[in-house]
């Protein structure tokens, strides 16, 4: 998903796997159809929809996403292992809340770049030069995880148990939900990138290592036909989830002193934060 639209990303060619420099070629690829489409396409209210209440959703899909092009569009999401978003950039839900109320499409593209930039390591620096990471930053990790979280209302798919968030500086998160067990089964999932992203590399430029296979086809746009009403409906939804956003509050700390003699004690320490925030709730 990139700025409202939504694409096939291939990951495999016949049995096997594609290489990493074949996944970029198709985001290079779709980062230029984006760049060429301009506004926000009218399928973009859709995600607001996901965010909104559920049965809403259900009832939505059933009236306008059930046949033609909208049911095969539809039926690929649903397929789909994971969604990968193209974020707009870090920070984006600031500008977006500042300058986008009360118009449903906003300026079709976020022009706001943020005031922070990071790495895929966490390491960031601020406009002022100065250089930190994220971890040793608590607040500055919360408002990442915040954004993350939230997005601008209109970038985040949440009928999706799995999402993989990617910014323009190469920072990236996952976004988790439905159960106790999708947050860690997503984290075990995040491990084995970060250990094939260490053994794999980068090129001196910042690419893939490798070639990109010339026989790759290129991502598959989806077509959508999004009647009237259902923008009526999305224009409610996101006027609700506008609304929660600006209400939540997203507090992140790291915490490095747990009992690792003792097998269980990570799982204990979530179960004990699950337990105090639903009784807060």
């Amino acid at each position: 998903m990139c700025s409202g639209n939504f694409y096939k990303l291939w990951t495999t060619q016949g049995d096997l796997l594609l290489q990493p420099s074949d996944l970029q070629w198709q985001i290079s690829w779709i980062l230029s159809s984006c760049s060429q489409r301009g506004k926000l396409p009218p399928e973009a209210c859709l995600a607001a929809l996901t965010a909104g209440p559920r049965p809403v959703w259900a009832e939505t899909r059933s009236l306008f996403l059930s046949a033609g092009r909208n049911k095969i569009s539809s039926s690929a999401l649903e397929k789909a292992a994971f969604v990968l978003l193209l974020d707009s950039g870090y920070h984006a839900i600031e500008e977006y809340h500042r300058k986008g109320k009360g118009n449903l499409y906003c300026n079709g593209r976020s022009d706001y770049h943020g005031n922070v930039s990071c790495n895929n390591m966490g390491d960031c620096q601020s406009e002022s030069g100065e250089k930190f990471q994220l971890e040793s930053n608590p607040e500055e990790m919360s408002r990442f995880g915040q954004h993350l979280l939230l997005g601008t209302s209109l970038d985040r798919w949440h009928d999706k148990s799995l999402s993989i968030i990617v910014l323009p500086t190469g920072a990236a998160g996952l976004l988790a939900e439905c159960s106790l067990v999708d947050p860690a089964v997503a984290s075990h999932f995040w491990q084995n990138i970060l250990t094939k992203e260490h053994w794999l590399g980068y090129t001196a430029a910042g690419d893939c290592q490798g070639d990109a296979t010339l026989t790759v086809t290129p991502p598959h746009l989806f077509e959508w036909n999004i009647p009237f009403e259902c923008h009526r409906r999305a224009a409610a939804s996101l006027s609700l989830v506008r609304s929660l956003a600006t209400n939540t509050d997203l507090l992140m700390l790291p915490v490095h002193d747990l009992d690792f003699g003792h097998q269980d004690a990570g799982f204990t320490n979530t179960q004990l934060a699950l337990q105090l925030a639903s009784f807060r709730v």
